[in-house]
């Protein structure tokens, strides 16, 4: 593998990674900092089960950013 490609592989891996990094924010953080704003308007069931769905999520984006760069060696 060259140089270059070597680059554009960990490049792609951090997109990846920053893809999880972002769906664990938008899927998980801001809802439940949402249900503490307003407790009354957001079902916590709902949140939660989101919340659970976009972690996984992120965990799977997350583990293939890891896979690729395990190319590199």
């Amino acid at each position: 593998m060259s140089p270059g490609e070597a680059e554009r592989l960990k490049l792609t891996a951090n997109a990846i990674d920053r893809a999880s990094t972002a769906t664990l924010n938008a899927g998980v953080i801001l809802p439940l900092a949402g249900v503490t704003l307003l407790p009354g308007r957001i079902s916590l069931v709902d949140v939660l089960a989101n919340a659970y769905i976009f972690a996984v999520f992120a965990l799977v984006l997350h583990l293939a950013a890891r896979r690729l760069l395990r190319s590199l060696a």
